[in-house]
């Protein structure tokens, strides 16, 4: 039997050719994984350079070592140190938090439903089913599976994220239904950090002035600044989250347009279902832990509420905690959105 294959030849002649080459692409595969996490990195780098500055520098160095002020002192590093542990808790299941895949029972569940249509193509059964029974079902061709409305494709997670608002390269990981209140309340903290310093930092050349190291003034003003920077940086990108929020929008649909394009063209979005209901879709009924970082969310990403149908089914499609309650909404919140 002749072999044809160059590769399998070359094996054959000399098995540590294709080894070293294993070995390269391995290398470079590592190299690649070690660059994705740099941003994540230097986030932590600024939080850790901030909290050195504001906890040793300010409020040690100067309020309590030079001034004597042990209760200001003692408030502002409360005051610091709880905002941090939510903004740090948040960021930290932004990243590691699942954004959610799409469950291989949701697939099966489809598959049994379009399966006594006539024989097509899948995508053509797909679309059939969706124009009998008003779904938004879609199939990716990379994944070779049905998918959920709302679903993409992300090339980087090699896999189809539920209710996929983007890939952020800041925390490494795509932000979809599974994480999407961690990250908005990371954006959110991060404000209400980086603003805590900036103004603190004002009132501390109003209150105590300049002090004799200028080593020292020099790391603060920077500290400033960069909150400062952050500041300005975060506010939008929060801003237009709970804007999105409140319109049941994600950052994919409202840079394609796709709302415009949905079942019968209509150029309404089917899934705002009015501002109070797209809130609890996310951070849940309880206004308690709305603010919280943890997980609340009240949809699994697979079956939506929309302007249609007010119900939902709640098929266990997972073992993760979304959110228990069926959604059931207000008439006038229906009526207010169309």
């Amino acid at each position: 039997m002749q072999i044809n294959d160059q590769s399998v030849q070359d094996f054959l002649k000399d098995p540590m050719i294709i080894m070293q080459r294993v070995e390269e692409c391995y290398v470079l595969y590592i190299i690649v994984k070690i660059v994705l996490w740099i941003p994540v990195l230097v986030i932590a780098s600024i939080v850790a350079f901030s909290y050195y500055i504001y906890n040793y520098l300010f409020c040690i160095n100067q309020l309590i070592i030079i001034y004597h002020q042990y209760t200001f002192a003692l408030i502002l590093m409360t005051i610091f140190h709880l905002i941090l542990c939510f903004f740090l808790t948040a960021f930290y299941r932004a990243i590691f938090e699942d954004p959610k895949s799409v469950p291989q029972r949701f697939v099966q569940r489809v598959e049994m439903e379009i399966q006594d249509l006539e024989e097509g193509s899948i995508e053509e059964n797909i679309q059939k089913y969706n124009d009998e029974n008003k779904t938004d079902y879609g199939y990716c061709n990379k994944c070779n599976s049905v998918r959920p409305p709302r679903a993409h494709h992300c090339s980087q997670c090699g896999q189809c994220t539920l209710k996929m608002d983007h890939h952020c390269p800041v925390i490494n990981n795509c932000v979809g239904v599974g994480n999407y209140k961690f990250f908005i309340l990371m954006l959110t903290y991060g404000v209400v950090l980086a603003g805590y310093g900036v103004i603190t930092g004002i009132l501390k050349y109003i209150i105590i002035g300049w002090v004799a190291s200028s080593v020292q003034e020099v790391q603060v003003l920077i500290s400033i600044l960069i909150a400062f920077g952050m500041s300005l940086t975060l506010i939008p990108f929060a801003g237009v989250h709970y804007y999105y929020v409140l319109k049941n929008k994600t950052t994919l649909e409202e840079i394609t347009n796709q709302m415009k394009r949905n079942r019968r063209n209509t150029g309404i979005n089917i899934y705002d279902v009015g501002y109070k209901n797209n809130w609890i879709q996310v951070f849940g009924k309880r206004k308690l832990f709305w603010f919280l970082p943890i997980n609340t969310t009240t949809i699994d990403g697979c079956d939506y509420p929309t302007i249609y149908k007010s119900e939902v089914p709640r098929d266990d499609y997972s073992d993760s905690n979304s959110g228990n309650d069926i959604i059931l909404l207000d008439s006038d919140d229906v009526l207010f959105s169309v």
